[in-house]
């Protein structure tokens, strides 16, 4: 019986002791949700500042603003846990009609030297906690603007019609649809949108995905950018990766950096160092070093300057060439015309003619062409070469004037009915090779 007695007693102290450590550690856990509550008029602007916070955005059809903050920290003493609850019972905001301010930091700085964490209110006392974290709900009229600068935090916005500033770092922001302008500053950070109207970004080491948008300009670095549709695009990019479902015209200056799209519009790129990928593609003009082209189809092509690049398209109407040295052009089907003004070794393959195809006119030095042309296609054939290399079906064609004074050739025929309307071969330069497939 004593034995029984001990053990109920011994239990009731245990009990005792625990409730009593619950209750000291309740008095000194502060688990509570603060409000704050300001007009803002349904244009005006909230500027919003938060750190190390998870924050939801909502929008509403109320003209005020309205900040929730979360906080849940277990102090060191009773004392401190009061000390920091009458401090954000006190805490106030700058507002008016037209401007609201939130910030979901109201310390000044946070310390852990050897275990020891402490907590400096702003403009106010440091405490000590072994706990402390905190997470925000924030509303905002529909159509007023946002202006949020943001770190180490996960952010989810609803879909808003007023204009968006966004200043992120090391952030994971996932977004609704934005009707109004949207302006994003970003490092190291991930970023989710729905379909926006006009985007302007400034990413660095971070990745965004897009839905559909109209106008879309980026300066990035070391980012990743997949959208849906774009309409137009304007991009200054360096080291960075562009996927796009679809895009109207395309503005870029590019180093080492990677674009493909199913379709394009009017397509004007400078790269250095990169590779694109342009499915269907209205027109292209290009500046190019050590770059990469892939297009199913073009209508015209203007390159200003290759410099050891390749091109590979499918088909296209007219290729126009400037200036180009060690670059290759490879089109399965060329419709009119292709023009190289000045080359030096480069290489160039028309696997396919169209019957009604109008011009190849090449010129420079260590040129090498080869050309599929179906035996009833007629044309004319003019070359002025030193050291020339002519692999022609000569059987076809009829010689109008051929003169070759030790290394040099001037040479002129047609196939077929001579005419000054038929399609005009024409090579001049120094050691070009041309081969009739």
């Amino acid at each position: 019986m004593k034995k029984i007695l001990k053990a109920v007693f011994s239990t009731l102290i245990l009990f005792v002791l625990a409730a009593g450590a619950t209750q000291a550690q309740d008095s000194k856990t502060l688990e509570k949700t603060f409000t704050w509550n300001y007009d803002l008029g349904s244009e005006g602007t909230l500027n919003l500042k938060n750190y190390d916070c998870d924050l939801i955005i909502h929008t509403w059809n109320r003209n005020e603003a309205e900040l929730r903050l979360t906080v849940k920290a277990e102090l060191r003493s009773a004392e401190e846990k009061k000390e920091m609850e009458n401090f954000l019972n006190k805490l106030k905001f700058n507002n008016s009609p037209a401007l609201v301010s939130f910030n979901t930091r109201f310390w000044e700085n946070r310390k852990n030297i050897a275990g020891r964490k402490t907590i400096k209110l702003d403009r106010g006392k440091t405490l000590r906690y072994k706990e402390f974290r905190v997470k925000a709900e924030v509303w905002l009229p529909a159509t007023a603007d946002l202006d949020l600068n943001s770190r180490y935090s996960g952010i989810n916005l609803e879909e808003t019609s007023g204009n968006v500033t966004l200043n992120l770092y090391s952030d994971k922001l996932s977004a609704r649809d934005i009707n109004g302008k949207l302006d994003i500053t970003a490092k190291y950070s991930d970023i989710e949108l729905g379909n926006c109207k006009e985007l302007t970004a400034d990413l660095y080491d971070s990745d965004i995905f897009t839905g559909s948008t109209l106008d879309a300009r980026y300066v990035t670095k070391y980012s990743g950018i997949t959208s849906k549709i774009v309409q137009n695009l304007d991009i200054d990019s360096y080291n960075d990766k562009f996927k796009f479902e679809s895009c109207g015209d395309i503005s870029m200056i590019s180093k080492y950096s990677y674009l493909t799209s199913t379709s394009a519009g009017k397509v004007k790129i400078d790269s250095y160092e990169g590779g694109f990928e342009l499915g269907e593609c209205e027109n292209l003009e290009v500046k190019s070093k050590y770059t990469d082209f892939l297009s199913a189809g073009i209508e015209d092509m203007i390159i200003e300057s290759a410099y050891s690049s390749k091109f590979n398209i499918a088909a296209a109407r007219s290729v126009t060439v400037r200036e180009s040295k060690y670059t290759s052009y490879k089109l399965d089907l060329l419709k009119e015309s292709f023009v190289l003004d000045i080359g030096y070794e480069d290489k160039v393959i028309l696997d396919k003619l169209h019957p009604e195809f109008k011009t190849i006119d090449l010129n420079g030095k260590y040129i090498k062409c080869e050309a599929g042309i179906a035996k009833d296609i007629s044309y004319r054939f003019k070359a002025n070469i030193k050291y020339p290399h002519l692999n022609l079906e000569k059987a076809d064609l009829t010689t109008r004037i051929k003169i070759k004074e030790s290394s040099d050739l001037e040479f002129e025929a047609f196939r077929g009915e001579e005419s000054e309307s038929l399609p005009l071969i024409k090579l001049s330069g120094y050691e070009i090779t041309f081969t009739i497939l």
